[in-house]
């Protein structure tokens, strides 16, 4: 027994040891962990290095000269940078045949420079999405869409994001289940009113059907926050729709075309929208409601996938596509190539027309010029009484009213607008309108690859920055199915010529008779007068900056009759009011300059010399 008590008593303190062998082992784990956990503490500024770098890289902006243009794409946004004389290019989509690419690096033109901008931190690849520019100087993206290769599944954004132009940085703005923003869509579109960005429309591609959208949205720029406009039932306002434009106005938006398509039956048709509404807004998001409008003017004939950009009170708006069936049910596309612009705040349409350079010669009389000068005096005698009764300075007002831009002078004019195309993207900036890219369809799809400038002031041509001719744009269909379609197309043509022939008529001709419905009134020919005759009208040959020079005076007068200006900031007012009645002015003045021309009457025209001379404000711009 003792041995036995011996034994227990040996394996009591063996397991003992044991016990405090394990407690030992646990201990050095447990500070072995520690230790790794402390050399972990010592290596974590090295860690938070590691992420520095990783987000410095993803937040890293780099901007390089780009060899050439971009490359070709349709359903981008091109927009003018508030700060500076560059345009932003953004998204789009090419399609060559098999497979669709979509884009999402910017691209900028100063100078006739590209540059390509990336970064980590931007939107995802996508076309038909909306990037508008607000009086802040921040730009602000919404939606889009991207689809497969084969463009078999597409995808709709509902993502909103911000751009700052100058650090060329992306925020996106998130939303919360409290503040809803809108649905995912594409083919919307959105205009900057005062402190909010309005949101119209578009549509979402389920595969199985297309739903139009009629929805409105209001962005609280200050707030950062999206308020949807619910109307009352059987409220007048626009139908569902998408690609249509909208435009800024004094009161709110005005809302033109657009196109959506309505079931019938199994089958559905196509709408081409040619009305057009007013938006008219409140600063308290209350009381706001849709207003039809007429269409005087010459309004340019139904069309769709025209795009529209603003320029000091109007919408300017080029080319575009409609679609017609023929006898046969064929379907037969015309595409146009010409320039219209709309009134927002007379609503009213009218064409531009291109107009060459004039070269006169001018006989100056002097009794003409002594008797300019008199009234030139008593004009500089009755401004200086009106600046000492307000006590204004000439140094208290520094505004820009330079004509056109000198960018791309060296390049020769064409008085041929740019080639027939749908869904280019237009931008304006310091008075000069770019048209960038586009479609066209003959044998097949094509997608433009051209630039061009025109200059909205002078109206004397078209500068094409750059253009690659229509058939050597590269396309990856099959060769033998393209060169049987061009056959059949080149017989085709062949026989309307013939036919054409035989029954006496031009094909162009016709063309041209579909270009040129007039809407308002067909029993007129002549546009009624939109100028206020109690304003100062601009003379004959006369631009912007000699205009106000002359008429500066009466300026002054209107804006302490209608403002609450005081000191440079009434001069100010004046200055605007004036610029924008110049701009009001300028179609009808300009059929008044062609009247003269073709009549040769110079005697407006010689006044104006005289004011260049004697302005002492340099040349004509």
């Amino acid at each position: 027994m003792g041995k036995d008590k011996k034994t227990a008593k040996a394996e009591k303190k063996a397991r003992t040891a044991e016990k405090t062998q394990r407690k030992e082992s646990k201990k050095t784990a447990k500070t072995k962990k520690k230790s790794k956990f402390a050399d972990h503490d010592v290596d974590i500024d090295v860690v938070l290095q590691d992420y520095a770098r990783q987000q410095e890289k993803f937040n890293e902006i780099t901007e390089i000269v780009h060899d050439g243009p971009p490359s070709r794409r349709v359903n981008a946004t091109l927009v003018n940078n508030p700060f500076k004389n560059e345009l932003l290019l953004f998204g789009g989509e090419l399609y060559d045949g098999k497979t669709a690419t979509f884009y999402n690096g910017s691209y900028n033109i100063d100078k006739s420079e590209w540059r390509k901008i990336t970064s980590g931190n931007s939107p995802l690849p996508r076309s038909a999405h909306q990037l508008v520019s607000h009086s802040s100087g921040i730009l602000f993206l919404f939606g889009g869409e991207f689809s497969s290769p084969k463009q078999k599944t597409f995808y709709h954004y509902s993502d909103f994001w911000s751009l700052d132009p100058t650090t060329r940085t992306w925020t996106r703005i998130t939303t919360s289940k409290k503040n809803p923003s809108p649905s995912a869509r594409s083919g919307h579109r959105m205009v900057s009113w005062k402190n909010f960005i309005i949101l119209f429309g578009g549509f979402q591609d389920t595969g199985a059907h297309t739903n139009y959208l009629d929805d409105l949205w209001v962005f609280d720029v200050h707030e950062y926050t999206w308020t949807k406009i619910e109307f009352a039932p059987h409220t007048q306002r626009p139908e569902a729709r998408s690609g249509f434009s909208l435009l800024p106005a004094a009161d709110g938006a005005v809302l033109i075309g657009g196109y959506s398509r309505m079931k019938e039956g199994k089958n559905s048709r196509g709408i081409v929208h040619t009305d057009i509404w007013l938006l008219r807004m409140s600063s308290t998001l209350k009381n706001i409601r849709w207003e039809k409008r007429r269409k005087p003017g010459f309004a340019p004939s139904p069309r769709v996938g025209y795009q529209m950009v603003y320029h000091r009170g109007r919408g300017l708006a080029f080319g575009g596509v409609y679609d017609s069936l023929d006898e046969e049910e064929n379907l037969e596309s015309t595409f146009f190539n010409d320039l219209y612009a709309y009134q927002t705040e007379m609503h009213r349409w009218y064409g531009l027309q291109l107009r060459p350079p004039r070269q006169r010669t001018r006989k100056i009389v002097e009794h003409r010029r002594q008797r300019g000068k008199v009234a030139d005096d008593e004009l500089l005698q009755l401004q200086k009484a009106i600046e000492q009764s307000t006590g204004l300075d000439d140094d208290d007002l520094t505004v820009d009213v330079s004509q056109g831009n000198t960018l791309h002078e060296e390049i020769k004019l064409s008085m041929e607008l740019p080639h027939e195309r749908f869904n280019t993207m237009l931008a304006v900036s310091n008075d000069v309108l770019y048209i960038y890219g586009g479609s066209f369809e003959s044998s097949r799809e094509y997608t433009l690859d051209s630039f061009h400038a025109i200059d909205l002031v002078k109206l004397d041509g078209v500068r094409t920055i750059w253009e690659t001719p229509i058939e050597e744009e590269r396309w990856e269909g099959s060769a033998s199915e393209t060169e049987s379609e061009d056959d059949e197309e080149d017989d085709e043509e062949e026989d309307e010529e013939e036919e054409a022939l035989e029954s006496g008529h031009v094909l162009s001709e016709t063309r041209k008779d579909s270009k040129s419905t007039r809407v308002d009134d067909p029993g007129s020919n002549e546009p009624v007068s939109t100028i206020d005759p109690s304003l100062p009208i601009p003379k004959p040959f006369e631009s912007l900056k000699e205009f106000y020079d002359r008429t500066a005076a009466a300026w002054l007068e209107v804006a302490m009759e209608k403002s609450r200006s005081r000191g440079k900031e009434l001069r100010k007012d004046g200055f605007i009011r004036a610029e924008m009645h110049w701009w009001d002015c300028r179609e009808e003045v300009r059929a008044l300059e062609d009247k003269m021309d073709e009549e040769g009457d110079l005697g407006m025209g010689e006044v104006v010399e005289k004011d260049i001379k004697t302005s002492q404000m340099g040349k004509r711009r």
